[in-house]
């Protein structure tokens, strides 16, 4: 099997194996999420420790721990930089309902991200890091917070928006008949 053949190597190359194989399958993970117009945070294979036993994790598993961090914090904020004027800056002529397209796909992938920041596996990631004493785990901390902070401004900002989804499709729609030349007051 995989793993006999494993075991036959010698560690240093079976380390530097799982370290590319994880390596590989988060970016894969993230690329998938990509994909389907998600933020999808991969996780290690390897359940974490347990923080019990009030044994600290080991180099190899804290620098293995710390890696997930630095990737979810970059993927997390590159969500949360995203900004409505991106799509004008792309094409000036998009209209209303582009914007309110942005903010109902902001808000889903917030609640995404914050249901995966909810699951069982990263929040034992997080308890290990805690009892490390990990230097990156305060800054991912309030990274986690403004996930919430967003969440909550889109969530509150979508609801006004489809009120309105009747009237900015109009307001769109003459628009784009205007920019074509067939303007026709109604």
């Amino acid at each position: 099997t995989g793993q006999d053949q494993m075991d036959q190597l010698p560690e240093v190359l079976a380390r530097d194996f799982r370290e590319k194989l994880g390596s590989f399958l988060a970016c894969l993970t993230k690329t998938m999420g990509l994909i389907k117009g998600q933020t999808i945070l991969p996780l290690p294979s390897d359940d974490p420790p347990s923080s019990s036993g009030g044994q600290p994790p080991g180099k190899e598993v804290l620098y293995a721990l710390e890696d997930c961090i630095v990737t979810w914090t970059e993927q997390i904020k590159m969500v949360l930089l995203t900004d409505p004027d991106d799509i004008l800056k792309e094409n000036e002529t998009v209209g209303c309902m582009k914007q309110m397209e942005f903010w109902e796909a902001k808000l889903a992938n917030l609640t995404h991200i914050q249901t995966q920041l909810n699951k069982p596996k990263l929040k034992r990631i997080l308890t290990v890091l805690k009892s490390a004493t990990s230097t990156y785990l305060p800054a991912f901390e309030r990274l986690v917070r403004a996930v919430q902070e967003a969440r909550d401004e889109a969530g509150q900002l979508v609801p006004h928006l489809k009120v309105l989804e009747v009237d900015l499709s109009i307001l769109d729609a003459r628009t784009t008949s205007h920019r074509s030349g067939t303007w026709s007051a109604q």
